[in-house]
């Protein structure tokens, strides 16, 4: 650890393992170099502290350690619980990760002034939170939430929202209304679910919504099909289950639109000539094919001197657009994370390192 700290002088992101920021905390107390140049500071795994006392003094030992870099400008770490945030004023990007409640975090969380973005991650259950006000953070310009569930939400007028497995309990309650128009991406994942109920009403008030991905059990029924009406101004739609029951909208924005149902697909259109020439890529998956829109697609495509793909695999038929040229396997990932807060977003745009 002596080697390491010797070094911080002019190391520029460090990755630690959450056992090592201790002994590197007390390296760096006996007079060992500060991290004066480190902009960007990783905490791998989770620590599993022996007592209450115990993980108060390693937390107490990470944030002295982190008040010695004063150029830091991003900070990530996997905690078993977060019980508060250190003033950092220089800090600009905050991913954080937790596997029990959040104690008072979300009241300190403005400590961090100057934060432009900021990602909260339960890795465990679901958590219903206090409310969460971040009005007063002035340079925040995207807030991530995966499993944490505020009782309700504040946000700066231009901060874009982030949401994953939030469900649409949560979202119903009036103290989320004001959040929903600034809600971006929009995934969920419950494989128990039958999708129908408050989502059609909730997808009404994503006026602003770019991404949407949904993987349940159920997508509608064949007595009530699933209305993609309040989606039509979304850019990416990645909608998955058993059996999958849509109504696509007579317009849309969509410039990519993948279905997969494990056993069925039923799909109908209300201008499936203009969906076959506004959709720049769309792509169906499904063991069985209920009525004939999918053809009527096809058809449509051919018309208007589209090309369109279908082949068997994995058990299961693809039909997809001309400009989705890949092939893949049976089930097609929902592709590329764009919420801009995460770590694979900051790396990919250039702000955080890649180790």
């Amino acid at each position: 650890m002596a080697w390491v700290s010797k070094r911080l002088s002019c190391a520029h992101a460090l990755r630690l393992h959450a056992e090592d920021w201790r002994g590197l905390a007390f390296a760096m107390k006996q007079g060992l170099n500060k991290m004066s140049s480190l902009q960007q500071l990783e905490v791998t795994g989770d620590h599993q502290d022996g007592t209450e006392k115990e993980g108060m003094a390693h937390m107490m030992s990470l944030y002295w350690l982190l008040a010695k870099a004063p150029k830091l400008r991003v900070f990530s770490a996997n905690f078993e619980k977060v019980t508060w945030v250190p003033p950092l004023s220089q800090l600009k990007h905050l991913v954080l990760a937790f596997k029990e409640d959040t104690g008072d975090v979300f009241a300190h969380l403005p400590n961090a002034e100057a934060l432009e973005t900021l990602s909260l991650t339960l890795s465990g259950n679901a958590l219903e939170a206090p409310a969460l006000d971040l009005e007063n953070m002035p340079c925040l310009h995207t807030l991530t939430l995966t499993r944490v569930r505020p009782a309700g939400i504040t946000l700066p007028h231009n901060c874009s929202l982030h949401l994953f497995d939030i469900n649409d309990a949560v979202l119903s309650d009036a103290q989320w209304d004001a959040a929903l128009v600034k809600v971006r991406t929009f995934d969920y994942t419950d494989h128990s679910r039958l999708v129908l109920g408050q989502f059609p009403a909730i997808f009404a008030r994503f006026l602003n919504i770019t991404t949407v991905a949904l993987d349940v059990s159920h997508l509608g029924d064949s007595e009530n099909y699933l209305s993609l009406e309040g989606l039509s101004q979304a850019e990416r739609l990645y909608l998955c289950g058993e059996r999958v029951y849509l109504t696509v909208p007579a317009r849309v924005s969509w410039q990519k639109f993948f279905v997969e149902g494990e056993e069925q697909v039923a799909i109908t259109f209300a201008d499936v000539a203009y969906f076959a020439q506004a959709v720049p890529v769309a792509y169906f998956v499904f063991c069985s094919l209920s009525g004939p829109s999918l053809m009527h697609l096809t058809a449509a495509w051919a018309a208007g001197g589209r090309t369109w793909d279908g082949y068997a695999c994995g058990g299961s038929t693809v039909i997809r657009s001309p400009q989705d040229s890949r092939r893949g396997g049976a089930v097609v990932t929902f592709g590329t994370c764009l919420c801009g807060a995460c770590m694979v977003c900051l790396r990919r745009s250039g702000i955080a390192h890649t180790f």
